[in-house]
C-alpha cells in the first residue's frame, strides 16, 4: 500500500503491519518542533503508525504494558536491549476519528531501537 492510500483510509480499515493486524480508528496531523510534518494513525488498543509523508518513512509503535526506565540511554524490555535513537516534541494540528490525542496539545516522545532496527 502506498503512503497516499494510508493517508486516506476509512475508519475500521484493516491492515497488516509487521505481521500484526492493525484496524485504523483515527488519525492526527502533527508538526514537529523542527517543522517536519507527521501523520499518526491510531488503532483502538493504542498501537500507532507514524507516517512522515515527505520522507516516505513509516514507523510502527506498540503500546507497552509497563513504562521501562532508561539506563545510560538503553532500555531493557522483554529480554532485549533498545538504544536511544531519537526524541522530539510535536504539536497536534488536527484530529479525525477516534484518536487518543487532542488538537492544540503538545506531545514529547522518545524512540529506542534494537540492534535489528
Amino acid at each position: 500500500m502506498k503512503i497516499d492510500a494510508l493517508l486516506t483510509l476509512e475508519p475500521d480499515s484493516e491492515l497488516t503491519i509487521a505481521n500484526e493486524s492493525f484496524t485504523y480508528s483515527g488519525k492526527a496531523s502533527v508538526t514537529l518542533e523542527g517543522g517536519d510534518a507527521l501523520v499518526w494513525l491510531f488503532q483502538a488498543d493504542g498501537a500507532m503508525l507514524a507516517i512522515a509523508p515527505d520522507a516516505e518513512e513509516l514507523v510502527f509503535y506498540r503500546q507497552l504494558d509497563e513504562q521501562p526506565e532508561p539506563e545510560n540511554e538503553v532500555i531493557g524490555y522483554q529480554g532485549k536491549e533498545y538504544e536511544f535513537s531519537y526524541e522530539d516534541v510535536g504539536s497536534v494540528n488536527d484530529v479525525e476519528g477516534d484518536a487518543p490525542v487532542d488538537s492544540d496539545e503538545r506531545y514529547g516522545f522518545s524512540d529506542y531501537e534494537s540492534s535489528g532496527g
